[in-house]
């Protein structure tokens, strides 16, 4: 009996490190995904304006930000780089916040401007990236136009992922340990 449970737990071992390893050399593809704003969205936005259409040197489309605005991005990983390509009038202040950190406070030139921004905390949960946009003008107004995330490796992948992938390997290896011998 005893050296069934061994088996066993070998066997789940064996395959909860095999899940481990995959989940993270999968994690380590660098990606990049592009939502365009106003079109392609709809996953990623949260209290914006309804899509309008842009000035000839945007993409067409964009969403004008509501004071309650914020972008909702599925996180791959940290490190990554976040770039927002934007517009308000030429001296509006605007303020980025990701995540729970404190916001970034830019000055708006009046002409579409592309902000890149790097995040390396939040890779302990496997949380959404969300990304608000703010003026302290009631009466401004600001549009985005893209949102652009890029990981590049090495990437850490997430606690909860990996202990996901463990436990699934374990519970695999322990069935196909007690799987009859014909």
């Amino acid at each position: 009996m005893v050296g069934l449970i061994r088996h066993t737990l070998n066997h789940a071992l064996g395959w909860a490190t095999v899940a481990v390893l995959i989940i993270t050399l999968l994690g380590q593809l660098p990606m990049q995904t592009t939502f365009d704003i106003g079109r392609t969205d709809a996953a990623v936005v949260q209290g914006f304006g309804e899509p309008e259409t842009g000035d000839p040197s945007s993409d067409g489309m964009v969403r004008r930000a509501l004071p309650t605005a914020a972008l909702r991005i599925p996180h791959v990983g940290a490190p990554a780089t976040l770039t927002i390509r934007w517009m308000a009038p030429a001296g509006t202040p605007v303020l980025i916040a990701v995540n729970d950190e404190a916001p970034i406070q830019l000055l708006a030139r009046g002409g579409w401007e592309e902000h890149s921004f790097t995040i390396t905390s939040g890779w302990r949960k496997a949380f959404d990236l969300v990304v608000r946009i703010t003026t302290p003008a009631p009466t401004a107004s600001v549009w985005l136009d893209r949102v652009t995330l890029t990981a590049t490796p090495p990437l850490w992948p997430y606690p909860a992922q990996l202990g996901y992938a463990a436990l699934i390997g374990a519970l695999i290896g322990s069935l196909l340990a007690q799987r009859p011998r014909w």
